[in-house]
């Protein structure tokens, strides 16, 4: 599956996939209509259908994991999603249903923002097991390259940490 080419602004809601959702295999499917919003052609936002259940499975994964470390709703603004072999690196940063920067007020990552020293980067390698995608490791509130080495680490390929964060 090549990257992600445009920015997206996921919208979950009550369209999210479930748990028992996200473990579908990329074979698998996904009920329910997964929607988003593609920032493109400078930031001008195109509606836009996520076709692939496998996709929305991780970013929902993704998505339950940011909200259960900061302690609140979010959504993930998806940079990169890239899939090798059974294994996913999604890079995000979190934001706010009305697509605003998520307040890190009242957060685990509330004093290091104030010091400069976080991010609203959300960043998460997972591996799919049997059918099911669950986290390996994850960057909250990163302003480095938390993921250099994660390849070795775990055997992940490569190339699914390859992209511009800047895009």
């Amino acid at each position: 599956m090549p990257a992600l080419t445009a920015t997206m602004l996921i919208v979950c809601g009550a369209t999210c996939p479930s748990t028992s959702e996200a473990n579908a295999s990329d074979s698998g499917r996904v009920s329910g209509s997964q929607r988003a919003v593609v920032l493109a052609n400078g930031g001008a936002a195109l509606p836009y259908t996520v076709a692939d259940p496998a996709q929305m499975a991780i970013i929902g994964i993704a998505r339950a994991e940011a909200e259960r470390l900061v302690g609140r709703k979010l959504l993930l603004k998806v940079t990169s999603l890239r899939r090798k072999d059974g294994w996913a690196f999604l890079f995000s940063t979190m934001i706010d249903e009305n697509g605003d920067p998520l307040d890190l007020t009242g957060t685990i990552l509330e004093d290091a923002a104030r010091a400069g020293v976080a991010s609203r980067v959300f960043c998460t390698l997972l591996k799919q097991d049997a059918g099911t995608w669950r986290i390996v490791e994850s960057g909250l509130g990163v302003t480095d390259v938390a993921w250099t080495g994660w390849d070795g680490k775990y055997g992940a390929p490569p190339e699914i940490f390859e992209f511009d964060a800047d895009d």
